[in-house]
């Protein structure tokens, strides 16, 4: 999962539990009557146009799709051209056709039995998935998710299940396990995962897996406390912030500028990460701000207060001393941002 395949990357934040047989539509495209929505089977498609489905239904959020997953973690595509898949289909039905004939003449008569096996084969489904295939259906996760997945878990197709009694690394791999095997993310192990994180006081991984949480959810059909999660989101990201700050200046009291460094480069990251929670919502947390930052000839926002930039500020005073500025952000940055913003310092 490391190409930049929309195929190769695909993760569904929403496993659909509704039945692919009770839609109504063809083989490569059903109405899904729950949701409103059009559900594709990617798997009835060709690479190229699964990639292009993907590419569209991902940059507008509204897709649902539905795919076989093989052993090795990779997802099966149609190698049939189209052309020949009518005659396929048609010498399928009539292998089916056969066998109720027989089974209608030999077996005992059960009416219900009868009827169901009927109704799977005129249903047009005629894939049936080896033994090794995974089936899974539902919705995408966003771009971002997906960007922000391999900082969290191990997204290796290819990885050795964890047999020790470490709790988060025993999370991570279960997590892992279930990605690479049907594509999809467990919301209460992600959970689980935050909270052990929370537990050891590892605020910045919490913080990552917390995210990655609060847009799984944002997925759900069910989810209604939106406002709340990102509330505290926002907070644990704050107590991050300071405290990033906080093991800076006690660096730098010791003397240890490289680790200072470390730290800011650190905050800098946290701090850009929140304007990924105000693009799903335009509240900002009570003394927060967006500090626009030119780095690597980009705009960047960056939420923090102004008492948290001030205390950056004085930091890297001291690493501007040492020729230790940290990577894309310099003292000139934060004094000319704090400069143009012209506020009074935050209390």
């Amino acid at each position: 999962m490391d190409s930049d395949s929309n195929l190769d990357n695909l993760v569904l934040a929403f496993p659909c539990p509704v039945q692919w047989q009770t839609m109504s539509g063809d083989e490569r495209v059903r109405f899904c009557s729950q949701c409103s929505q059009k559900v594709y089977n990617i798997s009835d498609m060709s690479k190229k146009e699964a990639e292009a489905l993907l590419k569209r239904g991902l940059e507008d959020n509204k897709i649902c799709v539905r795919f076989f997953v093989r052993a090795d973690g990779t997802i099966k595509t149609e190698n049939c051209p189209r052309i020949f898949k009518s005659v396929r289909n048609k010498v399928e039905l009539l292998r089916r056709v056969i066998s109720i004939g027989i089974t209608f003449l030999f077996a005992p008569w059960n009416s219900a039995a009868f009827a169901q096996t009927a109704e799977n084969t005129t249903s047009g489904d005629f894939y049936e998935p080896s033994g090794d295939e995974t089936l899974s259906m539902g919705r995408p996760a966003p771009n971002e998710f997906r960007e922000l997945l391999p900082q969290v878990i191990s997204v290796s197709m290819r990885q050795q299940p964890y047999e020790g009694s470490d709790k988060v690394a025993k999370l991570k791999s279960q997590l892992s396990d279930i990605l690479r095997l049907s594509r999809k993310i467990d919301l209460h192990l992600l959970h689980d995962l935050t909270q052990e994180y929370l537990n050891r006081n590892q605020l910045d991984r919490a913080f990552k897996s917390s995210v990655l949480e609060n847009l799984v959810a944002l997925k759900q059909p069910s989810f209604s406390n939106a406002e709340e999660k990102r509330a505290q989101l926002e907070n644990i990201r704050n107590q991050i912030l300071d405290n990033l700050i906080e093991q800076s200046e006690i660096a730098i009291h010791d003397g240890d500028c490289e680790s200072a460094k470390s730290f800011i480069e650190k905050f800098m990251e946290v701090a850009k990460m929140g304007q990924r929670i105000i693009e799903h919502n335009n509240a900002v947390l009570l003394g927060q701000e967006k500090w626009p930052m030119i780095t690597s000839n980009k705009l960047e926002y960056y939420i923090a207060t102004r008492k948290q930039l001030d205390k950056v500020h004085e930091v890297l005073k001291v690493l501007s001393k040492a020729e230790l500025e940290p990577v894309g952000l310099s003292l000139f940055d934060v004094e000319k941002v704090i400069e143009i913003k012209g506020l009074p310092q935050s209390m």
